[in-house]
C-alpha cells in the first residue's frame, strides 16, 4: 500500500491507514521492508553475540515501526526476558500471540515469563498450550521439547 495515495494528514486519516490499509509507521517514513529485514538480521547476530542492549535498541526500532510482524515482538520480548522484566517480556510475546494465535513459541515464551514471576499455575497453563500449538507445526519441535522439559521440571518439583 503506498500511504501517499491515503490522507494521513489528520488522525482519523492515520488511523484509517494503518487499521485498514495496513500501513506501518515505517512506510510513513519511507523504511523499506529490506531495511527492516537488515535490521532483524542485525538483532539477531547481537543477540547471538550477547549484546543485549544494541539488540534491544534495534528491536525496540523494529516494533515500533512495523508493528505487524510478530517476530519484531517475539525478539523485543527475548531482550526484556534478558533483563528481567518478565512481565513486559510478556506482554510483547501476548502482542506477538495476537498476530497469530498459533504461534507455539510466543506461548512458550509466556510460560516462562510466568514461570519466572511465580505464576505456576498460569505458566502450567501456558506450556501446555505451547506443547499442543507445537503439533500443528513440524518446526516447532524443539518448543514442543523444551516446554514438556519445564513441565515434566514443574510436576517434579510440586508445582
Amino acid at each position: 500500500m503506498n500511504p501517499a495515495s491515503l490522507d494521513v494528514r489528520t488522525a482519523d486519516g492515520l488511523v484509517d491507514a494503518m487499521l485498514h490499509h495496513g500501513v506501518t509507521p515505517a512506510d510513513l517514513r519511507g523504511i523499506t521492508p529490506d531495511e527492516l529485514e537488515a535490521v532483524y538480521s542485525v538483532t539477531l547476530e547481537a543477540l547471538a553475540a550477547g549484546q543485549v542492549d544494541e539488540a534491544f535498541e534495534h528491536a525496540a526500532l523494529l516494533v515500533s515501526n512495523d508493528p505487524w510482524d510478530r517476530r519484531y515482538h517475539l525478539v523485543l520480548g527475548l531482550c526484556l526476558q534478558h533483563f528481567d522484566l518478565h512481565e513486559t517480556a510478556a506482554r510483547s510475546y501476548a502482542h506477538a500471540l495476537a498476530l497469530d494465535a498459533t504461534d507455539a513459541l510466543a506461548t512458550y515464551r509466556i510460560g516462562e515469563c510466568l514461570l519466572a514471576m511465580g505464576e505456576l499455575a498460569l505458566a502450567r497453563e501456558a506450556l501446555e498450550d505451547a506443547v499442543k500449538l507445537s503439533w500443528l507445526d513440524p518446526a516447532h519441535d524443539v518448543v514442543r521439547e523444551a516446554a514438556q522439559q519445564q513441565l515434566d521440571g514443574l510436576r517434579g518439583s510440586g508445582g
